[in-house]
């Protein structure tokens, strides 16, 4: 019952008069209300719309609920223009009365609700101040970044140091072999000790490039291959007469696939030489590297007479270090003999895109570990 009358007094029409009996129904006063009322309705009503949009789609005010009381506020300021409209022709004045109050509630509870406000908003930084700060912050960073250029050129410099020296050392290695290989009369010792040679030369490689490059951390497998086999055309006279060809792509490895890659290309080439093509004979050796699916792929294939049947079963001491040497690069190796010549496949894990960050590199296999190269029969 006392719903039923509340809603009678705001929705009641009678005995009151439409507001534009007040102005004598005169248009150029009528209208000018009118319009002037809904403009500034759709202009109340665009606001809150606006404070809404940003407080939500700003998450990172950390003032958000006071959007929204100005929103209730304005919105409400638009409704009773939009009633002012109204009661032009229609007398709602007791609905008008209702969006009267509540509008003066909510004006009166924003006006109390900001002052709390005021010293947070005073404590806030200023423009001049934020880029004051902005600009010691600029500073701070530009000396840590040149700080941190000075170290990383120091490391440079220390590093191709360090490559410079184990390249150094190898050479001196190598230069000792080759005087004690002078003292040897035996062909099979003279030709072991060739093969140590070229291994070590296959490891200084790798840190001569390090050295003369710019990126100190990766090789480009197929700029080492084409370089190692350079190599071997100066010290095997049997390369004078095969034609070697590298097809590669922008493989890069770090160095502790570089070096067991290395010595894997120069094991199975050399063993492409001394038995694909006996008595200085003619032929091809294909060489391949590139990262596919995740894994590089390196091979090599001859059009030679193959390799003889202990290296083909795996019995050559040659392919029993490329066999370790795969499996410390974590991939597999397999020779096969096809119609013609021999064929090699070793098929291993990619590097990450990125280097490993300082103390958290990963382990890398040592190759004098007990077990990892296997010794000669």
């Amino acid at each position: 019952m006392m719903i039923d009358r509340a809603l009678a007094w705001v929705f009641q029409t009678d005995p009151f008069m439409p507001h534009g009996f007040c102005l004598l129904w005169r248009p150029d006063l009528v209208w000018t209300h009118v319009l002037s009322d809904a403009a500034i309705a759709i202009a109340y009503f665009t606001i809150p719309l606006f404070l809404v949009t940003l407080a939500r789609r700003r998450q990172d005010l950390k003032f958000t609920w006071p959007f929204y009381l100005f929103g209730i506020f304005i919105l409400l300021c638009g409704t009773t223009h939009v009633l002012n409209i109204v009661a032009f022709w229609v007398p709602i004045y007791g609905l008008e009365a209702v969006v009267k109050a509540a509008t003066g509630l909510a004006s009166v509870a924003t006006a109390i609700a900001v002052w709390p406000l005021l010293p947070k908003l005073l404590s806030l930084p200023s423009h001049d101040e934020l880029h004051r700060l902005n600009q010691e912050l600029e500073n701070r960073v530009a000396a840590r970044t040149e700080e941190v250029e000075r170290g990383n050129a120091q490391l440079k410099v220390l590093l191709q140091e360090v490559h410079h020296r184990v390249k150094n050392n190898l050479q001196v290695i190598a230069s000792m072999l080759r005087l004690q290989q002078r003292h040897f009369d035996d062909d099979g010792l003279r030709e072991a000790l060739d093969r140590s040679i070229g291994r070590v030369q296959a490891m200084s490689l790798v840190h001569d490039m390090l050295y003369s490059r710019s990126d100190l951390a990766r090789v480009k497998a197929g700029d080492y291959l084409r370089k190692l086999i350079e190599y071997m055309r100066g010290a095997d006279p049997r390369a004078a007469a095969v034609e070697i060809d590298v097809a590669a792509d922008d493989t890069a490895l770090p160095v502790d696939q570089s070096v067991p890659l290395a010595l894997i290309a120069n094991e199975i080439i050399t063993n492409a030489l001394k038995h694909a093509f006996p008595e200085g004979s003619s032929g091809r050796i294909e060489v391949e590297v590139a990262t596919v699916d995740g894994n590089v792929r390196f091979a090599v294939r001859d059009d030679g007479v193959g390799s003889p049947a202990g290296d083909k079963a795996g019995g050559g001491f040659g392919l029993r270090i490329a066999q370790a040497l795969a499996g410390q690069l974590g991939g597999r190796a397999a020779l096969e003999a096809p119609a013609r010549g021999t064929s090699f496949l070793l098929v291993f894990p990619a590097p990450p895109a990125t280097d490993p960050e300082p103390g958290f590199a990963r382990p890398r296999p040592d190759p004098t570990a007990a077990g990892a190269i296997p010794a000669p029969a």
